[in-house]
């Protein structure tokens, strides 16, 4: 996967869906003007159906027309802004609940593992973690704008009914859509569904206020062919509503389909166990439950999950390929056979935890530029292990310290001391003032950057590279800078492993 490429792709992706859209919003247009045009003819007792010039009005057209698309246009807006201040909203919606990063439940603990080794080893911050608790069904999402500003919720099926290598691969497609781009296009799509749902959320009101006040005196103040205009204006949003929100659903399940077997490939990928991806979709199939949601905002968000999250009566609406086509691309094998049943929570105790071999790391080593762009959020078995490793080298009690923010950021002041004494001496006795402490013009032009294309980005982030390589080799303090560079310019890239190998112009290629 080049993740420039693909950044570019849900660029033009966005154009696709922003024209898509706006056939819809025209479409919704015609249907509120014939309403309207059909409401005055009746209202003033002319022929609902005389000749084109008679229904034809430019005038009403264009004010129905601005009034209609100012509306869509604002909720859609606001909607989007909403969601992008707030993308967690989406799974606090759902009842999700932020899990304590130092719970001790044994469910929970390896799912916050499973995560903190998928953040690390693909160079992204930690995403927060919430579990779905009232959900039995098997399922996922991943909401944010980027990697960087995310949340990954599971439910509470997918907790207790995975096992660790099938949480693993269910963690890794989710990462997927947060490195592809696919989490920002969703909140866009709830946000454009949300602008045309308004139109019938119009028409429902009205016909709910008109039903409050036909008591007989209202009744008795409003003539007869008055209040046949305002039912008849009401009904028709209400349907023209309903119909446009069929009709963004239909190109919102088009979008995601194509978009979950990419993930699906990408989270193999990254953890080269297809086995782990498969035998979640396995389960899903074979349990009652299966995939689906109980929470009542369920449907809004249905383009977010790693399955189906709703029933639809038929499969244009679904926003997921079928389960046994999935299965058959993870494994050539698998025959269809999903018998029915219930299935047993899984005891962690039981399982072997996974415990990677320290991965050596060396004070510097060769690396081909082109090779290390290729990594950016390509990360594979070699960076899990790597995350795994270096974790499991940190004291536990650090470790369990570190969850919190004020104890990270102290440990990461500490980290940035000198080994020799009399530096570390010098270090804190010149501590520059705080207003001379001063960073805003590097981050002002790092934000400048990260707003260009991806493939200027990724030029960018090449110059860099190359830099750094000058002299052949990279050490560990020039390869952390050239990450924290790539994580500003929205470009998560993996840790740099001495003889690692990463997928570059279709070959693959060692660093060293």
């Amino acid at each position: 996967m080049d993740f420039f490429e693909e950044q570019e792709r849900a660029r033009s992706r966005t154009g696709w869906l922003i024209l898509l859209f706006g056939l819809a919003v025209c479409g919704t247009v015609m249907a509120v003007y014939a309403a309207m045009r059909l409401a005055l003819q009746y209202a003033f007792g002319r022929p609902l159906l005389g000749a084109f010039g008679q229904f034809w009005n430019g005038d009403l057209f264009w004010r129905v027309a601005a009034n209609t698309v100012a509306l869509i246009a604002a909720v859609s807006f606001f909607k989007i802004r909403a969601l992008s201040a707030s993308a967690y909203s989406v799974v606090l919606g759902l009842g999700g609940q932020l899990l304590d990063p130092n719970t001790n439940d044994p469910h929970q603990r390896r799912l916050l593992n499973v995560v903190e080794e998928m953040a690390i080893a693909s160079g992204v911050p930690v995403p927060a973690v919430y579990l779905l608790p009232d959900e039995p069904g098997i399922n996922a999402l991943a909401v944010g704008l980027d990697a960087s500003r995310s949340a990954i919720a599971v439910t509470d099926g997918c907790l207790k009914v995975l096992s660790r290598d099938e949480l693993q691969g269910v963690i890794a497609h989710e990462f997927s859509h947060l490195l592809n781009g696919d989490s920002k296009i969703n909140l866009r799509l709830l946000g454009l569904v949300h602008g045309i749902l308004v139109i019938g959320l119009i028409g429902s009101r009205i016909l709910r206020s008109f039903g409050r006040s036909s008591s007989s005196e209202s009744r008795r103040k409003v003539n007869p062919g008055g209040l046949g205009v305002i039912v008849f204006v009401g009904v028709a949003l209400y349907l023209i509503g309903s119909i446009g929100v069929f009709f963004t659903r239909l190109i919102k399940a088009a979008v995601c389909r194509e978009r979950e077997l990419l993930a699906d490939a990408s989270g193999v990928q990254f953890t080269r166990n297809a086995a782990g991806l498969a035998g979640a979709l396995k389960k899903i199939g074979r349990l009652d439950r299966g995939s689906r949601l109980v929470a009542p905002g369920a449907e809004e968000a249905s383009h977010f999950y790693f399955s189906e999250g709703i029933a639809h009566f038929t499969a244009l609406m679904s926003t997921h390929p079928p389960l046994e086509q999935r299965i058959r691309l993870l494994d050539p094998s698998f025959q269809g056979e999903l018998p029915r049943g219930q299935l047993q929570p899984v005891a962690v105790d039981e399982e072997i935890p996974v415990v990677a071999a320290a991965v050596q790391s060396e004070r510097g080593f060769p690396v081909h530029p082109r090779a290390v762009i290729a990594s950016v959020g390509a990360l594979g078995d070699e960076h899990i292990a790597y995350a795994q490793s270096l974790v499991t080298r940190i004291p536990e009690r650090l470790r369990d310290s570190i969850r919190e923010p004020s104890v990270a950021r102290a440990v990461v002041l500490g980290l940035l001391l000198d080994r020799n004494p009399e530096t570390r001496a010098a270090q804190l006795t010149t501590l520059l003032p705080r207003e001379k402490c001063d960073l805003r013009a590097l981050d002002g032009a790092l934000d400048r950057l990260a707003d260009t294309a991806p493939r200027l980005r990724g030029e960018i982030l090449g110059a860099c590279v190359a830099a750094v390589a000058t002299d052949g080799t990279v050490t560990i303090a020039e390869g952390e800078l050239l990450r924290a560079v790539a994580d500003s310019l929205g470009c998560p890239m993996p840790p740099l492993l001495p003889g690692q190998h990463v997928r570059a112009t279709g070959e693959r290629r060692a660093l060293g």
